[in-house]
């Protein structure tokens, strides 16, 4: 198996690197991307919590664990000269953005992707704020990759009740969560061939970054589910 991730401190990879050892799932290399510089609109209720805060470093973990971590743009060729050698079964995406065609085809089972949000109704960005504003299910999915976005074929779909409780900060540690908790049925249904549904090609449009000039409405759909 291989694992995508950012060469920077990361705790999705850090849970990822854990389960995978836990449950006996031998991580082949780790493929870390340099980190770029996003624009991302300013934002003034965030459903993300920084939990990268105190992480130990990959490279120190992988170390330990004696697996390789190689720094390399995911779409690079590069990388392709690393995965057409290795010629590996899965991946697995921690941390990555679209992943061209030509990475996708080198893996024989194909890229696992965990979303924080139910596809196809909400792909894309900032799911937990669209999934409140246009009142979707609170629902986390997995599913191998296309080149589309949070495209491809549907491996497990968690749905979560909403909490009256929940804050909006909740929602996002809860969708977090949720990709952990179907972990390692994801990765045995991939591996026991079980049959997939595909995305369709006329899926809703994936969401761009939530709008600040929205919020004020999200916030308001939130507090009215309390």
């Amino acid at each position: 198996m291989i694992l995508f991730t950012y060469d920077f401190p990361h705790k999705k990879t850090l849970d990822f690197i854990f389960y995978c050892s836990h449950y006996g799932y031998n991580i082949e290399a780790v493929i870390a991307a340099p980190k770029v510089k996003l624009t991302i609109p300013n934002q003034k209720y965030k459903a993300g919590v920084n939990l990268n805060v105190g992480v130990i470093p990959t490279p120190e973990i992988c170390k330990v664990l004696d697996i390789p971590y190689l720094i390399a743009p995911h779409n690079s060729q590069a990388c392709l000269d690393i995965l057409k050698k290795m010629k590996p079964e899965l991946g697995l995406i921690a941390g990555a953005r679209i992943l061209s065609g030509k990475v996708i085809d080198c893996f024989s089972k194909g890229i696992i992707n965990f979303h924080p949000g139910p596809i196809p109704e909400a792909r894309g960005l900032d799911t937990a704020q669209w999934i409140i504003y246009d009142d979707l299910p609170l629902a986390v999915t997995s599913h191998l990759i296309d080149t589309r976005v949070d495209g491809g074929w549907i491996i497990k779909k968690l749905k979560m009740k909403k909490d009256p409780n929940d804050s909006l900060q909740d929602v996002g540690v809860r969708l977090y969560l949720g990709q952990l908790e179907i972990f390692k049925e994801t990765i045995e249904k991939v591996f026991s061939g079980a049959p997939l549904t595909r995305v369709p090609s006329n899926a809703k449009a994936s969401y761009k970054y939530f709008p600040p000039q929205f919020e004020e409405v999200m916030m308001g759909r939130l507090n009215d589910i309390h």
